[in-house]
């Protein structure tokens, strides 16, 4: 009988699995550490633009300028766009409020003085009153800045809770085991 040399046809296509679902995690692992940046980028721009607006928003109330100096349109102004038009489908805002929020484009973005562009198929929203910046594609199902940094803070507390309880349970069982040892002496 001859003796065979090398891995054979078993051996083959387990080593091609294998190098498959490593391809597919360090695809996935790429994928989550972009989309995490990117996510950080929208916030980013979107605290920019809320600090750039209020600043904005103080000139107007000590008279500095006008309400026509506010930068960007007001929502309820825009016809045939359809970013807005399928924004405002959703309900986000109410219609009564479209009068307060004004869409930013990329020029009025570079007039506020802010090193952001609008993100692909979507706006910046400002309502110069509240302060209050969306992103019309939103952000992980969220489109308000406040609900993004609500949810961040649920997540940080929600984490520090769990820490908090493992902590405590490790705390018991070392009591438990301290109990144990004493009144085996």
């Amino acid at each position: 009988m001859k003796k065979e040399n090398g891995i054979g046809l078993f051996g083959t296509i387990i080593m091609i699995a294998f190098i498959i679902v490593v391809c597919i995690g360090v695809f996935h692992i790429i994928k989550y550490n972009s989309d995490s940046e990117s996510d950080k980028n929208v916030k980013s721009n979107m605290l920019l633009i809320q600090a750039a607006c209020k600043v904005k928003q103080q000139s107007k109330v000590v008279g500095a300028i006008d309400e026509n100096g506010l930068i960007g349109t007001k929502i309820s102004e825009i016809a045939d766009n359809k970013i807005i038009d399928d924004f405002k489908s959703k309900g986000i805002i109410e219609e009564s409020d479209y009068e307060k929020y004004y869409m930013l484009t990329d020029e009025n973005l570079e007039s506020l003085k802010i090193d952001a562009k609008n993100e692909e198929n979507s706006y910046y929203l400002i309502n110069y009153e509240t302060n209050e910046v969306i992103i019309t594609k939103g952000l992980k199902g969220l489109y308000k800045l406040t609900d993004i940094e609500q949810r961040e803070k649920d997540e940080a507390e929600h984490n520090l809770n769990q820490e908090q309880q493992t902590e405590n349970n490790d705390n018991a069982e070392d009591d438990k085991d301290n109990s144990d040892q004493n009144t085996e002496q």
